[in-house]
């Protein structure tokens, strides 16, 4: 019932089987959440497929975000070689990749993909390359890494991050 509610897009009707089912003493399985769930989802899906707003990126950032966050780096890695990414999504969504695997311990995995996309890496990633270097990283990529923000408002903050790191 609950998911031809969800089928004829009445949430709220599918919400009120959950509450009857809690009022008759029963729990609803996860099965039922994930049903509304997906619900939403492809109604937002719609939405911003009709909108012409690309979607998938986010939903690959926000994937790539979670793998790392719980140290999934090879599922993270995976994420971003699915063959549904446009060209034009990939760089901005390898920034982020890059970006959640400097905040995790995993540098030298970053750098290797700062050193593909080359300068595509927004200022934030850099950013987050330069807090995170290892004691042992390269000063050279740094400095690279700074030219490559030259024109941006954080080259200040970044151009004192690189000199801590040399003191």
């Amino acid at each position: 019932m609950i998911t031809l509610c969800i089928k004829m897009k009445d949430f709220d009707g599918a919400y009120g089987m959950i509450n009857d089912l809690e009022k008759m003493n029963l729990k609803p399985t996860a099965n039922m959440y994930n049903a509304i769930l997906g619900g939403y989802c492809r109604d937002y899906h719609e939405e911003m497929k009709c909108s012409g707003i690309d979607d998938m990126k986010h939903v690959f950032m926000a994937l790539i975000n979670a793998y790392a966050s719980f140290g999934q780096f090879e599922k993270a890695k995976h994420v971003v070689s699915d063959k549904g990414i446009s060209d034009k999504s990939l760089n901005e969504i390898n920034s982020p990749h890059a970006q959640a695997l400097f905040e995790n311990g995993q540098w030298f995995d970053a750098l290797d993909i700062y050193k593909q996309i080359g300068s595509a890496l927004e200022p934030k990633a850099v950013i987050s390359l330069i807090e995170h270097v290892p004691s042992d990283g390269e000063l050279s990529t740094l400095l690279k890494l700074l030219d490559e923000i030259n024109h941006s408002n954080y080259w200040v903050d970044d151009c004192c991050r690189v000199i801590l790191y040399c003191v």
